[in-house]
């Protein structure tokens, strides 16, 4: 029988938002602020990818709650539209259908290049596919 008491006292997870780090079994993990990146760098960033995590965090930490109000938006709207059109003739989509496909594939191949160039040499190393997906 699993005893979840015991099991709970040993994970003990407080999370400070303003400092932004985690305290786990004693050891303090901090955020985007003290994320550890290879150096040097194997390849240099796009304009796109030059991001302030630090910003980025505190704006998350502050509008926690956003996301949840986007969400009822969209669905009132997916469901206001669907019933607005439930009685009309249906739209022709499909050019606009295939830029959306066709952008998205292009975006999933940036993004495939760009994260593979990083994945093989992680790959042939040893406990490669581990180090790939659980270590910073």
């Amino acid at each position: 029988m699993i005893d979840f008491e015991t099991i709970f006292e040993k994970i003990v997870l407080r999370v400070n938002f303003k400092m932004s780090a985690v305290e786990m079994n004693g050891t303090v993990l901090f955020g985007a602020k003290d994320w550890v990146y290879v150096k040097p760098a194997k390849f240099s960033p796009f304009f796109f990818e030059l991001i302030d995590l630090v910003w980025w965090q505190d704006v998350m930490i502050t509008y926690w709650k956003v996301p949840f109000y986007v969400c009822v938006i969209y669905l009132f709207t997916i469901f206001g539209i669907r019933r607005f059109m439930h009685d009309r003739k249906p739209m022709e989509l499909r050019s606009v259908l295939f830029f959306w496909n066709f952008t998205m594939a292009l975006i999933n191949a940036m993004g495939f290049f760009r994260q593979i160039q990083e994945l093989i040499p992680i790959l042939g190393k040893p406990h490669g596919i581990h180090n790939s997906l659980c270590v910073r």
